[in-house]
């Protein structure tokens, strides 16, 4: 299987994939952030690669509960290259982040996905995903 943890040196690819995602962040600022992620105890970058091209990515971020048996995963990005969707690697990432998140003891995993991205909610549904709540934010700036 082509998935593997993430490095620093995936950092110009998961920008540009990223930008497929309407976050067009330099590539400075997506080193910094993914440097965090990948010196954090709490969470995991997965990069999918064909022919050692990073085309997929997924982030996990693991929580302890206090309510609930199991903890929690949470996957915070997740994207495939529009080149090569449809072609069963989000089913492969996803696949790979459930067998990580039961690993870790997760009893659930969840994925909070922007109201307009249609595509990726039918994909989430097909997987076995299905809505549960409503999702509130609140801008600090």
């Amino acid at each position: 299987m082509p998935i593997r943890n993430a490095w620093s040196a995936d950092c110009s690819r998961i920008k540009d994939l990223l930008d497929q995602l309407g976050y067009e962040y330099p590539v400075e600022t997506i080193n910094i952030r993914l440097d965090k992620l990948l010196k954090s105890g709490s969470d995991e970058v997965f990069v999918y690669t064909d022919d050692n091209i990073v085309v997929g990515f997924i982030t996990l971020h693991y929580s302890i509960q206090l309510a609930f048996d199991g903890d929690f995963c949470e996957i915070g990005y997740f994207v495939v290259d529009k080149k090569v969707r449809s072609k069963g690697i989000g089913k492969e990432l996803e696949e790979f982040a459930i067998q990580k998140a039961q690993d870790k003891g997760c009893s659930a995993i969840n994925v909070f996905s922007r109201k307009e991205r249609h595509d990726a909610h039918r994909f989430y549904e097909r997987q076995g995903y299905h809505e549960i709540t409503k999702f509130f934010t609140k801008d600090m700036k």
